[in-house]
């Protein structure tokens, strides 16, 4: 199964680091370089991907964690697995009153050669409707 043969590849590529200090590390590497949601309006959602790859050799394994808790950020998975992994971020503003606003920074944590920083932003705001009113 697949969760069996990852925990395989992450072991072997450990095996490999402990047999020789000097081999090259997986290179982690994230798109887009923000996860910019921009303003979202009072009960609208919106969805973007952070895309994970390894650009070096070997198994690069991971997780994504953010530096504090978002309100209405929902993550579909945490962790990193393999040459690579999309993460899903959803953004519900159905129970965030206009003028809530988040910034964080997710964090990109693997065996690779660096720990990657990706910032993450949204506001929410009154429905246009409702502001010409």
């Amino acid at each position: 199964d697949k969760d069996s043969k990852a925990s395989a590849d992450l072991a072997l590529e450990n095996l490999l680091q402990l047999l020789d200090p000097n081999l090259e590390k997986p290179s982690v590497d994230v798109e887009p370089e923000a996860l910019q949601f921009g303003d979202l309006e009072m009960g609208e959602s919106r969805h973007l991907t952070l895309t994970i790859r390894n650009q070096g050799r070997g198994y690069l394994a991971g997780q994504v964690r953010l530096d504090r808790a978002v309100e209405g950020l929902k993550l579909a998975a945490h962790l990193v697995r393999g040459q690579q992994t999309a993460i899903a971020f959803s953004v519900d503003a159905s129970q965030l009153p206009a003028g809530h606003a988040e910034a964080a920074i997710v964090e990109v944590v693997t065996n690779g050669d660096r720990v990657v920083q990706v910032p993450l932003h949204f506001a929410v705001t009154r429905p246009i409707r409702q502001t010409i009113e």
